[in-house]
């Protein structure tokens, strides 16, 4: 992964012109970091991905915001995999009603993204949140209650418990 500071533009942005398609389905070709000026005085790393779309044309997406962020961290696609990415537009946080004060506070709104990795099997999908299953590790078995464990349960009466 290249880090480097530099000024870029980014092509691919669904979230800032309504007139871009509000999906992408390519390879991604390169993963750089980027150190970007947010406001004036302020630093922040972020992932600029390089992307080649189905058509051949080369874009680019700079992975800003807690859900696209989100969604890169969960799959963390590497170069050369194919990815498909929707944009699926704002969202106000639960409780705040369109249309209100609240509605307008940038706090209270999101940008809501979807990435996927189609090529990859299903399992490859959880093991970020559960973990690779090891090889050889055996299935656990699941212990069922004997008949004569459910019969003492049911008659115990809890020896001296006050309640």
């Amino acid at each position: 992964m290249n880090t480097q500071t530099q000024t870029y533009t980014d092509k691919w942005q669904p979230h800032r012109d309504p007139n871009v398609p509000r999906s992408f389905a390519g390879t991604l070709v390169a993963v750089e970091m980027l150190t970007t000026q947010p406001t004036p005085g302020t630093y922040a790393q972020k992932l600029l991905f390089q992307l080649r779309a189905d058509s051949g044309e080369p874009t680019s997406l700079l992975v800003v915001g807690t859900v696209l962020e989100g969604e890169v961290s969960k799959l963390r696609p590497e170069p050369g995999e194919r990815l498909e990415i929707d944009y699926m537009g704002i969202k106000l946080r639960k409780g705040v009603v369109d249309g209100s004060p609240e509605s307008t506070d940038v706090r209270n709104r999101f940008h809501v993204w979807r990435l996927r990795c189609p090529e990859r099997p299903a399992a490859d999908a959880y093991s970020s949140i559960y973990g690779a299953p090891e090889a050889d590790e055996p299935a656990r078995p699941v212990h069922a209650p004997s008949p004569a464990d459910l019969a003492d349960a049911a008659g115990d009466d809890y020896g001296d418990a006050p309640f």
